[in-house]
C-alpha cells in the first residue's frame, strides 16, 4: 500500500463513517420494532428521544461517504505516479482488477441509497407526526450493509496499490478482447444520442412532474434518471473521449477526465443531477402534502439545475474540440 496525504484522510474518513452508521444501524434497527404508526404521541416521544442521536450520527456518517466520492478519485489520481506504466487512473485500476472497476463504478450507483436515506430523513424532520420514522429505521440495516461493501472494496483496492508495472490504458480499451470490452470501446455514436436523449428526458420530465406528480410520470423520471446514469460513462468513453482527446482510435474516460477541470466538474453535474432526479421520482408521496411538495420542487429544481448545466457544459466543451 502507498501511503501519502490523500489516502490517509480517505482512510480516516471511510472509518469515521463506518463508526457513525453501523452503530447507529444497529440500535435503530433494534428501535424500529417499537415503532408504530398507531402509536400514542406520548410512546413516540419517548421513543425519538431514544433514536435522536442515532439518526444523527446516520446521517453524519452517510454525509460523510457522499464527500468520499470525489475524494476516491482524487484519491487514485495521486497514486498515478507511484505506479509504473501508469498514464491515467485505468493503470492504477489494473492493480486491483476487477474490484477497483468495481469500487468505482459504486460511486455512481451507490450514493443514490445514502442520498435517498438523508433526504427521506430530511423530508419526515419537516412533519411533526414524523410518519416516515418506522421506514427509515427500517432502511438502517441495508443503507448499512451497502456502506460496509463499500467500504470493503475501497480498503483492499488502497491496499493493492504498490510501485509494479502495468500497462497503459491503451492496450486496455483500444486493443479489447473480450466481446463486452469490444461493445463499450467501439467509436458508435449511439450511447451519446442515447445518453442526450435520457438527460433531455429527464430534465423535460422535471419539470413536468413538478406541474402533476402523478405515479406515471415520476416512474418514467426515474427510468430516464437511471438511463442517464448508466449512458453517462459509456457515451464519454465510446465516442466522446475520441472527439475530446483529438485521438480517433483511444477510447479512456479517465484520460478525457484528466485532460482538463471543465469535464470532471461537467460529469459531476451530470451524475449529482441525475442522483436529484431520481431521488425525487423516488420521495414517498404519502406524507403531508405541503411538505412533500416544498421537498419536490426543491430537488426537481435542482435536478433542472444541475443536469442541464452540466449537459451544457459537455456540449459547449465538445463543440469546441469539434471547431479546432
Amino acid at each position: 500500500m502507498i501511503i501519502n496525504f490523500l489516502t490517509v484522510i480517505y482512510m480516516l474518513i471511510a472509518v469515521l463513517a463506518l463508526g457513525l452508521a453501523v452503530p447507529a444501524a444497529v440500535v435503530g434497527s433494534r428501535v424500529a420494532r417499537g415503532w408504530k404508526a398507531e402509536s400514542g404521541l406520548e410512546e413516540r416521544h419517548e421513543l425519538e428521544k431514544r433514536v435522536y442521536l442515532v439518526i444523527t450520527l446516520m446521517a453524519v456518517g452517510l454525509s460523510l461517504r457522499l464527500v468520499l466520492v470525489p475524494l476516491w478519485f482524487l484519491t487514485l489520481s495521486s497514486l498515478i505516479s507511484h505506479v509504473p506504466g501508469a498514464m491515467c487512473l485505468a493503470g492504477v485500476h489494473m492493480l486491483d482488477s476487477p474490484w477497483s472497476f468495481v469500487a468505482s463504478a459504486l460511486k455512481i450507483v451507490v450514493p443514490l441509497a445514502y442520498a435517498y436515506w438523508l433526504v427521506l430523513n430530511a423530508l419526515d424532520r419537516r412533519i411533526a407526526s414524523q410518519p416516515l420514522m418506522r421506514l427509515k429505521l427500517l432502511l438502517l440495516a441495508p443503507v448499512a450493509l451497502l456502506l460496509i461493501a463499500e467500504s470493503g472494496l475501497d480498503f483492499h483496492v488502497l491496499a493493492s496499490v504498490e510501485p509494479r508495472s502495468v500497462s497503459c490504458c491503451t492496450s486496455l480499451f483500444d486493443m479489447p478482447k473480450s466481446e463486452l470490452a469490444k461493445a463499450v470501446s467501439s467509436s458508435t455514436s449511439l450511447w451519446v444520442w442515447m445518453f442526450a436523449g435520457l438527460g433531455a428526458a429527464a430534465i423535460g420530465l422535471s419539470i413536468a412532474v413538478g406541474r402533476r406528480p402523478t405515479m406515471l410520470w415520476r416512474t418514467i423520471l426515474v427510468m430516464a434518471a437511471s438511463g442517464t446514469i448508466v449512458t453517462f460513462p459509456l457515451a464519454l468513453h465510446s465516442k466522446l473521449s475520441t472527439v475530446l482527446l483529438h485521438a480517433p482510435f483511444h477510447h479512456c474516460l479517465f484520460c478525457v477526465i484528466k485532460m482538463s477541470v471543465d469535464v470532471p466538474v461537467a460529469s459531476a453535474l451530470v451524475i449529482g443531477g441525475s442522483w436529484l432526479a431520481f431521488v425525487a421520482g423516488t420521495l414517498p408521496s404519502r406524507v403531508q402534502k405541503r411538505a412533500h411538495r416544498a421537498m419536490l420542487e426543491r430537488l426537481l429544481t435542482g435536478a433542472v439545475a444541475v443536469l442541464g448545466s452540466g449537459m451544457l457544459l459537455l456540449a459547449v466543451r465538445t463543440v469546441l474540440e469539434v471547431m479546432q
